[in-house]
């Protein structure tokens, strides 16, 4: 008996077809983010109204000065132990 040598091709077309395949996959993933955009919301949000406090209320601002026992401090002079410094 003699020994026979034979060799199989790799399938090309099979191989070509595969990387096609994916490419256009990958094409279409990448073009529809970017034609459709990132954030994805519905097209209807719903709207939340919230009301504000009354005028009157202490808590209708809480960024106002509040009143203070002594009168605003002179800007003029320095303070020091010994005494005012004009």
């Amino acid at each position: 008996m003699q020994a026979q040598l034979t060799i199989k091709r790799f399938p090309t077309a099979l191989f070509a077809f595969v990387v096609a395949l994916a490419a256009a996959i990958v094409l279409g993933a990448a073009l529809g983010y970017a034609l459709k955009g990132a954030p994805i919301a519905p097209a209807h949000t719903p709207v939340v109204v919230t009301h504000e406090q009354a005028a009157g209320d202490p808590r209708s601002d809480l960024t106002r000065v509040l009143p203070t026992d002594r009168p605003a401090a002179d800007t003029s002079c320095w303070t020091t132990n010994y005494g005012p410094i004009c």
